[in-house]
């Protein structure tokens, strides 16, 4: 009412949940005028609550989250999340550029863009070929 739209995803992660594998999450966001105000994010296996809203910062577990950097990209570990099959050719040559050049590449079917908060990776990468 009056602007304000709450979002909720009680299972994101559905097929990891259903396959048993432990990367699916508890989402909560409360939009103004279509502008994100407020987001909670609960990992139930790690136990882990990451909370934000604007203006506040970001939480974990009702600690304050200070963002680690990498100085560079030789020095970051980046996640990358391939999404769909299409396109599978130019999504393998992005990968390629970016794994010579970081020290670390992870690759995941999962949202982990979590990790970035706590300093578990550098970067996430979502490949996207409609926005080279």
């Amino acid at each position: 009412k009056d602007g304000y739209v709450w979002l909720i995803d009680p299972v994101d992660g559905t097929k990891h949940y259903a396959h048993s594998m432990p990367a699916f999450y508890v989402q909560v966001a409360l939009l103004y005028d279509n502008s994100p105000i407020l987001g909670v994010v609960y990992d139930p296996v790690a136990e882990q609550l990451f909370s934000a809203s604007k203006g506040n910062g970001t939480y974990l577990n009702s600690e304050k989250v200070e963002l680690a950097h990498a100085n560079s990209i030789e020095n970051a570990v980046v996640d990358i999340d391939f999404g769909g099959q299409e396109l599978l050719d130019w999504k393998s040559d992005a990968f390629r550029q970016i794994a010579r050049a970081a020290y670390r590449v992870r690759v995941s079917a999962g949202r982990f863009a979590l990790y970035l908060l706590t300093g578990g990776i550098n970067a996430f990468v979502v490949l996207n070929p409609t926005t080279k």
